[in-house]
């Protein structure tokens, strides 16, 4: 019982820590693909089985901005095929506010780095 009530509270509290750190920085501009990343919880678990041995665990994706991309895109007239979704440059403006800024083109959107805006090539 008690490595259950463990569990649950390092999970709550991995989940409760991680939530706010995955939103995209309003103001920075993003790759559609990095916002894609944003959202997602994961966390490392080690195995009493195996000492030593570090797993990463995907608890749940939290919203991942696909559908306000997806939005977004569409509110610009733009295509909506995979390109164009993870290759545009998208303005955070807040949580599911990411209005669409410019096109980079298939493997041009780089990214700046934390804290940095991301960029065409």
């Amino acid at each position: 019982m008690v490595r259950i009530t463990f569990l649950t509270t390092a999970i709550v509290a991995a989940l409760s820590g991680s939530t706010a750190a995955y939103d995209c920085i309003n103001g920075l501009d993003y790759c559609g693909s990095g916002l894609l990343q944003k959202g997602t919880v994961k966390f490392s678990l080690w195995s009493r089985r195996y000492p030593g041995l570090l797993t990463d665990v995907t608890i749940c994706n939290l919203g991942n901005y696909y559908k306000d991309i997806v939005q977004a895109l569409q509110n610009a007239t733009q295509p909506t095929d995979p390109d164009h979704v993870n290759c545009s440059i998208f303005h955070c403006g807040g949580p599911d506010t990411v209005p669409f800024q410019k096109f980079c083109g298939a493997g041009e959107c780089k990214d700046g780095g934390l804290g940095h805006n991301d960029y065409c090539n």
